[in-house]
């Protein structure tokens, strides 16, 4: 999702403008919040941070882990109406991604804190309601120029989400262009809100192939052969994608399902990290094939050979 054109989801998370909030809403970014107010709110992070590492990591993690990934949180505070100064705590956790791991608010509750948001991603944009605590906006970010964003609506002492809106642009970016608009599907069925536009600067905006830019994309090696009758990994070949060019082309993601197959699948087997295994002699060789895409150009195949 996210792993791919990093630079191009950070200027979305930076340019983002909501349509009918306010600056004047309250967020407090960068505010400082002093170590006594860390100390009470700790207790009440780290069974969320120990959940998100875990998830993260796909294992357990120690309470000495999550304290450590504690001391490496943002802190911000966010003025949330009736609710008071809410402290936001965003986890870096994959570290080096630009959507944070974990976007969590907590609220003073008796000398200590209690979560009344669990969100990811970016934001919040606060949206104003009188008397009541804002709405929240998060976003999240995947593909090329593909934004959710979900508003979330306080209710029963918690924050829900309850609207979302996507903003997605197929095909080439130009000059002024923006993502079109469109409801997000969803099996919940959520209200739709008023979705804000991204306003990139034009001299941001990513530049186009140029004339000259010819697209090759391949698997590599081309041509491979392997040893049934011998253990791993005498019988296997590994298989990596070329994203390959040639003239005035720019930076781009592999595109769509990434997945590999093979045409003989009695005879050989292949992983999802491309490792291809021999278990039968082929009388022809088997063809690998990769099933995503490089500026909407297929990979050509490769072959592989069992003795």
């Amino acid at each position: 999702m996210l792993r791919r054109c990093a630079t191009l989801f950070l200027l979305f998370a930076l340019a983002v403008v909501l349509a009918d909030a306010t600056t004047a809403s309250g967020q407090q970014s960068n505010a400082s919040i002093p170590a006594a107010e860390l100390t009470r709110l700790e207790p009440a992070v780290l069974p969320d941070l120990k959940a998100c590492l875990s998830k993260i990591s796909g294992k357990s993690v120690s309470d000495a882990d999550a304290a450590q990934e504690f001391s490496r949180c943002k802190f911000s505070r966010l003025l949330l109406g009736p609710l008071g100064p809410a402290i936001l705590v965003e986890a870096a956790a994959g570290h080096g991604k630009t959507n944070a791991a974990m976007l969590n608010l907590y609220v003073p509750d008796h000398g200590s804190f209690r979560r009344v948001a669990t969100a990811d991603g970016f934001g919040p944009q606060l949206m104003d309601r009188d008397g009541s605590p804002p709405d929240l906006i998060f976003g999240w970010t995947e593909g090329v120029c593909t934004v959710t964003y979900y508003r979330y609506h306080y209710q029963k002492s918690h924050y829900n989400v309850n609207g979302c809106a996507q903003e997605d642009r197929k095909g080439k970016p130009k000059p002024s262009e923006f993502c079109a608009i469109k409801a997000c599907d969803s099996t919940e069925k959520l209200a739709v809100f008023d979705p804000p536009l991204n306003q990139i600067p034009t001299d941001q905006l990513p530049k186009p192939d140029g004339a000259s830019c010819v697209p090759s994309p391949a698997l590599e090696p081309a041509q491979a052969m392997a040893d049934s009758a011998q253990p791993a990994p005498q019988n296997q070949v590994q298989f990596v994608i070329a994203a390959r060019t040639t003239g005035d082309c720019q930076p781009a993601a592999v595109e769509g399902p990434q997945t590999w197959t093979t045409s003989d699948p009695a005879n050989t087997t292949i992983d999802g990290r491309g490792i291809a295994t021999c278990l039968h002699p082929t009388s022809t060789p088997a063809v690998i094939t990769f099933m995503g895409t490089f500026k909407e150009h297929a990979f050509t195949p490769s072959s592989l050979s069992c003795k």
